[in-house]
Formats: C-alpha cells, sequence, structure tokens
C-alpha cells in the first residue's frame, strides 16, 4: 500500500510517498494522575489524515503496540483530515484499564500521518450525527470492530478504499455472454487503468440508513426482525440523484457530473457531510470493485464461476442462508461472505444503480473506454440507466459480474420510467437498490 510518515514520541521518521508527505515533530505524551487521561500533543506542517498509536516497551524507534482494539477511546486530532499546527489528541486508558498508571519512560505515542491523497483503507460517517469523517487504517481500528457489526449497516456508512489509480484491468469477458440484448450489454472485454483511486461502500445501502438520510423508508420488503439492516430498494436512480420529488422524472441540471439535487438522497448526504462528493459508483468502478482482482470467469472471491460457487457469495434464485429472512424477500446485508476485497452482496440480492447512461458497447465511448469514465451521453434510442449485480431471485448468470443491464425507460405518456414503476420484463420494484462511492482523497 501506498503511504505515510510515522513519528515516536522524540523521534521521527518519513517514509517515501508518491504524494507530499507531511511532517510531524515534537510528539509529548503525559498523563493526569487524578483522572488518569492521556493526552498526546504533536505539531503537524500540513493538513493530513492521523492516527495514533500506544507503543509500550519502547526504546528508540521500535515498542510493542497495545493493540488497534484498545485505542478505540482515541479523541481529538485523530482518525480524521487534521489541520496543520499544533494538534492534540486525548485518550482514557481507564475504559480499559481503570488503575493503571502508565510509565512515560517506556510508553510511547506513535503518531502516523498520511497525505490527503493516500487516506487509510476505511472510511466511516454517522448518519446520526453528522460531522467529520473518520478513517481508520485497520479493520482492528474501528470504533466498533469487526466490519459486520451491526452499527455499519444502520446508523454508520462504512466504506473501503480502493488502491485503483494506475491499474491496469480487463473489464468485461472474453466471451460475450448475452442472452437478451434488448436490455442486456456487450461484454467486450477491453483495458481499463483508472486516473483516481476511491472509497465503496463495504455495503449497499441499507433501509435503516435510507431512513436516517430521508426520513422515510419506500422499501417493498419488510424486515421481520426490525433490524434495518435489508437493502433499501424500490427507489429510483432519480431519487437518489436527481430529485427527491418525482421518482420517474429526470432533470438534467442535477445529472452527473453536476451535484444531486438538495433534496435527494445523495443532496442530503452531502449536506450531513459538509459537501462530500458521495456518490454511486460507476460502472467501471463497480465492476472493478465486484471483480476483486480476479479475472473474467471468476467471482469476487477466486472460485471459478459456477451456480455451486455463487451460494457462498450471494442471495439468489431464492438461495437460502443461515441467518436470513426466510420467504419472498431480500437478504440482510452482509448474510454471505465478502468477496476478496471485503465488500459484501456485490452479487445478487438486489440490482445496483450505477452513475452510468447505459450504452450498447462501452469501447464505443470516445477514449474507448481506456480510463473507465462515466457514460454521461443518453442513448435516445436506448434511454435507460446501467445496473449491475443481479436480485435475491435471479438465475447465477444473471448475477455473474461482467453481465451489463440496461434499466432500460420505458415510454408512458411522455415520460421515462426508472423507479418503482418501471418496467423491466415483468421483474418487480424490489429489484433494485444501490451503493455508495466516494472520492480516494480526504476531506
Amino acid at each position: 500500500m501506498k503511504r505515510i510518515i510515522c513519528t515516536l514520541a522524540f523521534l521521527s521518521c518519513l517514509l517515501s510517498t508518491s504524494a507530499v508527505t507531511p511532517e510531524v515533530s515534537d510528539v509529548r505524551f503525559t498523563q493526569n494522575i487524578l483522572s488518569r487521561d492521556v493526552t498526546i500533543t504533536y505539531i503537524l506542517s500540513a493538513p493530513a489524515v492521523v492516527t495514533a498509536d500506544i507503543l509500550t516497551n519502547a526504546l528508540e524507534t521500535a515498542g510493542v503496540s497495545i493493540g488497534a482494539e484498545n485505542l478505540r477511546g482515541l479523541a481529538g486530532d485523530v482518525n480524521r483530515l487534521v489541520p496543520a499546527g499544533s494538534r492534540t489528541i486525548t485518550w482514557k486508558p481507564r475504559t480499559e484499564w481503570p488503575d493503571i498508571v502508565i510509565d512515560t519512560a517506556s510508553v510511547k505515542a506513535r503518531i502516523t500521518a498520511y497525505a490527503p491523497e493516500l487516506p487509510p483503507d476505511f472510511m466511516v460517517f454517522d448518519l446520526e450525527q453528522g460531522g467529520a469523517l473518520r478513517y481508520y487504517a485497520s479493520e482492528e481500528a474501528l470504533p466498533f470492530g469487526a466490519v459486520t457489526n451491526d452499527a455499519y449497516k444502520t446508523r454508520y456508512l462504512l466504506m473501503r478504499r480502493m488502491d485503483a489509480n494506475g491499474i491496469a484491468w480487463t473489464m468485461g469477458s472474453l466471451t460475450d455472454k448475452r442472452t437478451n440484448t434488448t436490455i442486456e450489454g456487450a461484454e467486450t472485454a477491453h483495458t481499463v487503468v483508472f486516473t483516481n483511486d476511491f472509497y465503496i461502500g463495504v455495503y449497499p445501502v441499507t433501509q435503516r440508513q435510507w431512513e436516517l438520510v430521508m426520513g422515510d423508508n419506500p422499501s417493498w420488503n419488510t424486515d421481520p426482525e426490525a433490524r434495518g439492516s435489508l437493502p433499501v430498494e424500490h427507489v429510483s436512480y432519480c431519487q437518489i440523484r436527481e430529485s427527491a420529488f418525482d421518482a420517474n422524472t429526470e432533470d438534467v441540471a442535477y445529472q452527473y457530473p453536476n451535484a444531486p439535487h438538495p433534496d435527494s438522497f445523495l443532496g442530503k448526504l452531502r449536506t450531513l457531510a459538509g459537501g462530500f462528493a458521495f456518490d454511486m459508483p460507476s460502472e467501471a468502478q463497480w465492476e472493478f470493485a465486484a471483480r476483486a482482482g480476479h479475472p473474467d470467469r471468476y467471482w469476487g472471491n477466486g472460485t471459478i464461476e459456477t451456480e455451486a460457487n455463487l451460494k457462498a457469495l450471494a442471495r439468489f434464485n431464492r438461495t437460502q442462508q443461515v441467518g436470513t429472512p426466510t420467504g419472498a424477500r431480500t437478504a440482510y446485508v452482509g448474510s454471505f461472505a465478502p468477496n476478496d476485497f471485503g465488500l459484501y452482496d456485490m452479487n445478487g440480492n438486489a440490482f445496483e444503480w450505477l452513475l452510468d447512461w447505459f450504452i450498447e458497447d462501452r469501447t464505443t465511448m470516445p477514449d474507448g473506454d481506456a480510463h473507465g469514465a462515466v457514460n454521461i451521453i443518453m442513448d435516445a434510442n436506448n434511454p435507460g440507466r446501467a445496473c449491475r449485480g443481479g436480485r435475491w431471485t435471479s438465475g447465477w448468470q444473471t448475477c455473474r459480474t461482467q453481465r451489463r443491464w440496461n434499466m432500460w425507460a420505458t415510454v408512458i405518456q411522455g415520460a421515462h420510467v426508472r423507479g418503482p414503476t418501471f418496467s423491466d420484463q415483468g421483474q418487480s420494484g424490489d429489484t433494485i437498490g444501490f451503493r455508495l462511492c466516494a472520492p480516494g482523497t480526504a476531506q
């Protein structure tokens, strides 16, 4: 992984990186004997995402970490984008060790500064409180521990960084496996090289997450256990990005790359996050994340692309897994195994909206799709949006990572219908949800 600079108290070391690396200096570590609270101060030369660790048996540059799982009580100028200058972190060790007195001669603080262009692997956002985006270097450091915690499926957004910039990969498949060319796009294999890293949701957006942003729940699937972690569905592209009021009427003023409508889901989410540019993934970003580094004919966990192997990853064709709701509904997100990038439900459960207008063959785009750009041009003869992934009732081949779908627009009284009432060969409105994507640069 690309990165960073680390500083032990009174000592500093600089690691090379492609971005300008902020410097940390004058790290100091003190404990209040009465409250047992620890104060860590440091000086930061330039804005950076900062993380911290506590080392025991610290001699010169070496030491033993107490473990990220023991530092979830850190507060202040840490786990977020921090301005330059004199900064302060507080830690309350009495939460874990109420009577501990720290020997500051052998215990040190290690401060790690990430250039804003190269932030840590995990990003977390609090949908209830809003505020700053938080960044964490490992799963152990996350505020609620393992990514499987229900907090990340309900109250918080959990995003995983895709180090994609400059990586050449093959999009599409070597064999065009379409069965219906009316609503499926060509899978022409071609090389894509992204020009930016990005974050993508570990899970699809859930019903509870939608409720926290929008104040309602449009989903058709009911939640028998009231957990809130079924994927939101029965939502249109327009509700997500272009309008909060009319699910079926597009508004070109709010189409990508323009900012979303302020009353759409993305508009309200961006306001809650101080303007951070959350969006849906592009078609290329989605496929890169779903493939998880594997080639054509393989699922995202590295197994051969067969129906039997998909059962570990996805709810499809009404397949059942321990812990998922029975009957005619979607599964709770995260009920099945993740792919090798740690992402859940990339296949099956619910289709996912993407930013792109559908294009029959991506290699006909102006640059031949060399950089996986968003297709922003609507085909007047085929005016639908792209989606991927399949759904809980789909056959396994519908859920193939490379399969491209057009949620095609049916003209009804002059309006293009792409939402809860869209026509997609009889598929019902619980067909489609979405997951979030975000820039790879910290805010």
